[in-house]
């Protein structure tokens, strides 16, 4: 049976590593999910579009928007049945 620690807000999977949005408030597992995120949410805010993936992520950590974690298996939260993530 498989544990995760976190669920992607995005595509309901889980996660054990993976970037966290403005202190927990949104968990995010897929590197191009996560690109396709910043780019969207931050379009207005700065020229997302003259910026490469590496820069994008290194604004966003530096205004401190996300941070990327892993968690240990002591603090896995969800629990995998039949393809469907339980608490």
């Amino acid at each position: 049976m498989k544990t995760y620690a976190r669920k992607c807000s995005i595509t309901g999977k889980g996660m054990n590593e993976g970037h966290v949005i403005w202190k927990g408030e949104l968990y995010i597992s897929d590197y191009s999910v996560f690109i396709e995120w910043l780019r969207d949410t931050f379009k207005d805010e700065i020229k997302v579009d003259e910026m490469t993936d590496e820069d994008l992520i290194d604004w966003s950590f530096a205004e401190g928007h996300h941070y990327y974690a892993r968690w240990d298996d002591d603090d896995h939260l969800y629990l995998d049945i039949d393809g469907q993530l339980k608490a």
